[in-house]
């Protein structure tokens, strides 16, 4: 079976900056992220959770248990875990770019191959966690990683009307972009930016 990408690097931090000084360094603290390094049968119930509440359900995929189970079973992709005391949160997932390709060829046919890049494909944080700067915490396990198999840089299709593009720019050294007014999975209602980023 062949899975498209979700792209859906949405379901983080609505306007973080605005919110996450009204959280303690306390707060902040009891998140933590971990890796995912094979297949577990309670971590693939937590990652269905979270993208059951935190994904419209027409932007899920059909059968969401098989596709996070060879997700998470394949160990080329890169899979996060947020955590708070314990319970896990937020997740973000990476694949190699040129899989990526390969499945949005349809939805975007402007990508091009590259060996050393990773596509972040989804990322969710649940409500209750979100603005407690979880999105960066993801992001920066995703960097050492990155880091430790030799890979420099990252794309993603970075939704636009929660400012998710935005602060992805300011994060990160964009060395492309472009948009896309109506993007297949946001049932085309709404724009995605495309960015290849350096890291």
């Amino acid at each position: 079976m062949v899975y498209e990408a979700k792209t859906t690097l949405d379901a983080c931090e609505d306007e973080e900056d605005q919110f996450s000084s009204a959280f303690s360094s306390e707060d902040e603290n009891e998140l933590s992220v971990k890796v995912v390094n094979g297949f577990d049968a309670e971590i693939l119930e937590d990652i269905l959770t979270i993208d059951q509440e935190c994904f419209p359900s027409s932007w899920r995929y059909e059968d969401s248990r098989d596709y996070y189970k060879k997700m998470i079973s394949d160990t080329t992709n890169m899979n996060i875990l947020l955590t708070a005391n314990e319970k896990n949160v937020g997740y973000l997932l990476a694949i190699p770019h040129n899989v990526a390709l390969t499945e949005l060829k349809d939805a975007d046919s402007h990508m091009k191959e590259d060996l050393n890049r990773f596509y972040i494909e989804t990322a969710a944080i649940l409500p209750a966690f979100r603005g407690k700067n979880g999105l960066n915490i993801m992001l920066d396990k995703l960097a050492e990683q990155c880091k430790n198999r030799d890979i420099s840089k990252l794309s993603m299709h970075a939704r636009v009307y929660t400012g998710l593009s935005q602060k992805m720019q300011k994060m990160y050294v964009v060395t492309k972009m472009r948009r896309i007014q109506k993007w297949k999975y946001y049932n085309s209602q709404e724009p995605t930016d495309y960015l290849e980023v350096a890291l």
